[in-house]
């Protein structure tokens, strides 16, 4: 397994990552969790590829304000 990237401090879209988070149970990926907070100031735990590949922009609030 490779060096973890350290992300905190890093924005992507609406999310900035606060922490490092332990991997969620029913989670199958092999990447670093990290905990994020939306501009809308709601949390969630998202991998670093998702991140990273640009796949989460928020918690899902830009999602739900579209429709």
């Amino acid at each position: 397994m490779g060096k973890v990237i350290d992300l905190v401090g890093n924005k992507y879209g609406a999310l900035e990552v606060i922490a490092r988070a332990p991997k969620p149970e029913n989670a199958k990926s092999t990447s670093a969790f990290w905990l994020c907070r939306c501009d809308c100031g709601n949390e969630k735990v998202i991998s670093g590829n998702v991140l990273k590949q640009g796949k989460a922009r928020s918690c899902g609030c830009l999602t739900s304000r579209l429709l």
